[in-house]
């Protein structure tokens, strides 16, 4: 890719035909940039803006001329932004990686400016659902979760870019659903057969997003779980010594 300038054989758009400073620059930084590229400049005045745009070293990432990367950039978006961001190329063994986090990191932020937290394109839950349009959807028509249905829910149990765990949850799925429900409760130990919370594995009943049936849970159900016959197969958990469950 070729820049513009360089295109149309106008070098003196940039640099001085006789003598000047270094390179023979006009001007340095983004002040060099603006002359082309002010309407972008501008409209980022009044948002928080992202090093290095903000000291203006455009060329901290662009190249002047040619690159063989999109939009003249030094390297592939996901190897430049790993220059200043920790950011997992691959997940961790037995964990998750977040596809855009690979090799697409423009694909969830802006490089520039952006009034959003984290530079995001858009809020958490509506950047998000615009790949998981499934999850958009029922968080639109049924019973949401209330971590799923905040501006920033989604970001309550997943890591955006890697996990140790799958489907990019921060902890195991008992300890990320603890995190917020009591299990200490009678009503708790009662609804869950006084199974030892930390061992079960929420999503085989619940949806964690939204549902249209009460309690979040699963639509397609076994005869006896729809009919609420859990111990027609489970027998309830022993007590514990001294009279706890």
């Amino acid at each position: 890719m070729l820049h513009a300038p360089v295109v149309q054989g106008d070098c003196a758009s940039c640099h001085e035909p006789h003598a000047g400073a270094a390179k023979l620059l006009r001007a340095t930084g983004k002040d060099l940039c603006a002359r082309c590229h002010a309407g972008m400049l501008e409209s980022a005045q009044a948002r928080p803006q992202h090093e290095p745009f903000k000291g203006g070293e455009c060329d901290t990432c662009h190249l002047p001329h040619a690159s063989e990367v999109p939009r003249l950039l030094r390297a592939p978006v996901a190897a430049l932004c790993r220059n200043c961001h920790d950011v997992a190329p691959k997940a961790p063994a037995g964990g998750s990686l977040h596809p855009p986090a690979g090799d697409a990191c423009t694909a969830c932020h802006q490089p520039h400016a952006s009034a959003t937290l984290h530079f995001l394109l858009a809020p958490p839950k509506t950047l998000c659902t615009t790949c998981h349009k499934s999850i958009g959807e029922q968080l639109a028509t049924e019973h949401a979760h209330p971590p799923a249905a905040e501006d920033e829910g989604c970001l309550t149990c997943h890591g955006p870019h890697s996990s140790s765990q799958p489907a990019l949850l921060r902890s195991p799925v008992a300890k990320t659903c603890l995190a917020c429900h009591d299990a200490s409760t009678p009503r708790f130990a009662e609804k869950h057969l006084s199974f030892p919370p930390e061992a079960m594995d929420c999503g085989e009943c619940h949806d964690p997003h939204a549902s249209r049936m009460a309690g979040l849970l699963l639509p397609e159900a076994h005869p006896p779980f729809a009919q609420r016959d859990c111990t027609s197969c489970h027998k309830k958990a022993a007590p514990k010594p001294g009279g706890g469950q």
